[in-house]
């Protein structure tokens, strides 16, 4: 996978996506392949990946560990996605701009 293509990834994935974008096969799959050139080659920028995105070392232990013998890039792809979705999902639940009067704003 060429820079420019995993850098887009990375940035649809990261970005504020829409849900609909993220639920698609292909990211998790590009997504997928991404992370496993990663493994291979770049650990550590995927170790700073997934602290800058939020996903707790531990469940990521205990969900390679409960799904040990399958793709490992697999399982991290679909962490990322899953936890970019609840971000999304809480943006939604906790900006009330339109509930909010212009005087009331900060």
């Amino acid at each position: 996978m060429d820079q420019n293509t995993a850098h887009n990834i990375i940035h649809l994935v990261t970005g504020e996506a829409d849900p609909a974008v993220l639920k698609n096969e292909n990211i998790l799959l590009q997504l997928t392949e991404y992370i496993n050139e990663l493994i291979a080659s770049d650990f550590p920028s995927l170790v700073q990946m997934l602290y800058r995105l939020d996903i707790p070392e531990n469940i990521l232990k205990e969900n390679l560990q409960l799904n040990a013998g399958e793709d490992t890039a697999r399982i991290i792809a679909g962490m990322i996605i899953k936890r970019q979705l609840q971000k999304i999902e809480l943006r939604k639940k906790f900006t009330h701009d339109n509930d909010v009067s212009n005087e009331e704003k900060w």
